[in-house]
């Protein structure tokens, strides 16, 4: 048992050294870390507006761009606009994000399953541009 953990630590010894001396040829110079770096921090704060709006970075290859226009717009009413929503709509936009967080469930998902949400999106659209233009006329403003 002694002679395993001798071996491990022995082992990481070596792997250690290794990467300290590593060729200058396989280094990174100082512009190429500093884009290294730069590209690692935009792609972190792109993943993370992504993930703000609703979606996955990760899911962008198998996934339909209507559907995600879909998921995308069953966040935002979710989170902004739940007070507006009958109760069979925020089953159907509930359902439809239950669908798309399973990988094999949006995989078999049609483009035409983004539909309902999208009508449904556009009626809440149309509740608060209405809303928005009585407080307009009734404080007099334009």
């Amino acid at each position: 048992m002694a002679f395993s953990g001798c071996l491990i630590f022995h082992s990481t010894l070596w792997s250690r050294i290794n990467k300290c001396m590593k060729k200058k040829k396989d280094r990174l110079s100082h512009k190429q870390f500093q884009m290294l770096r730069i590209a690692h921090k935009d792609t972190y704060q792109a993943d993370k507006w992504l993930h703000d709006i609703g979606l996955n970075a990760n899911t962008f290859p198998d996934t339909n761009i209507k559907l995600l226009q879909a998921k995308r717009q069953a966040h935002a009413i979710i989170n902004h606009h739940l007070d507006l929503l009958t109760q069979e709509q925020r089953n159907t936009i509930e359902h439809f994000q239950r669908l798309l967080h399973g990988k094999k469930t949006r995989k078999h998902l049609k483009p035409n399953a983004a539909n309902s949400v999208l009508n449904i999106a556009s009626k809440i659209n149309r509740k608060i541009f209405k809303q928005h233009r009585q407080t307009q006329a009734t404080t007099g403003t334009t």
